[in-house]
């Protein structure tokens, strides 16, 4: 399958019913795991270190206060995996909530919870067809699948949220690849 077909196929196609209760049940474990974190003295030092983006409209989960979309994304997504309690996925062989969440939560007061759902239902199976494409090796190779597969999930999910067209995917797509490793 070529990356455009790819690609066409997750900003087009229906979510099932079946996969929403799975994502509702993920989105508790990903809550749960974050709250379970939330008084750890490495979050109230990331607060402190980033206070001037406690301002803007984007959750902090377990704060009260909001901050602007990047600093919203970076401290959920630390949150989340910061006691490497949240879920997994076998066929990722990595987290799938950490990283789809904290993208798609910059996009809550613009979207409903359901868009929000169903985008990542599509994150967890860009990143599970993915997993499968380049696993055991990748893994056992010393890779970190959540974040090598996890950035390009993320896109994807964030993609279909804001339905973007198919070239701009692509392009956020390469940029996103191009950033797997951390280069």
């Amino acid at each position: 399958m070529k990356s455009q077909q790819f690609v066409q196929h997750f900003l087009d196609v229906e979510v099932s019913k079946e996969a929403m209760p799975k994502a509702k049940l993920a989105l508790l474990d990903y809550v749960s795991a974050s709250l379970w974190a939330r008084d750890s003295p490495e979050l109230h030092q990331l607060k402190k270190a980033y206070s001037e983006q406690l301002v803007g409209d984007c959750v902090l989960i377990g704060d009260e206060r909001t901050a602007s979309s990047s600093f919203s994304a970076l401290y959920n997504g630390f949150q989340a995996h910061l006691l490497d309690m949240d879920d997994t996925h076998g066929n990722v062989r990595g987290h799938p909530s950490a990283v789809l969440f904290f993208t798609l939560f910059t996009e809550l007061p613009h979207h409903t919870g359901e868009e929000v759902l169903n985008a990542y239902v599509i994150g967890v199976e860009i990143m599970a067809r993915l997993g499968l494409a380049v696993n055991p090796n990748h893994y056992l190779q010393g890779w970190h699948n959540t974040s090598t597969l996890g950035g390009l999930a993320a896109t994807g999910a964030y993609a279909r949220l804001k339905k973007l067209s198919i070239e701009q995917t692509l392009t956020a797509m390469s940029i996103a690849t191009s950033q797997a490793a951390g280069v």
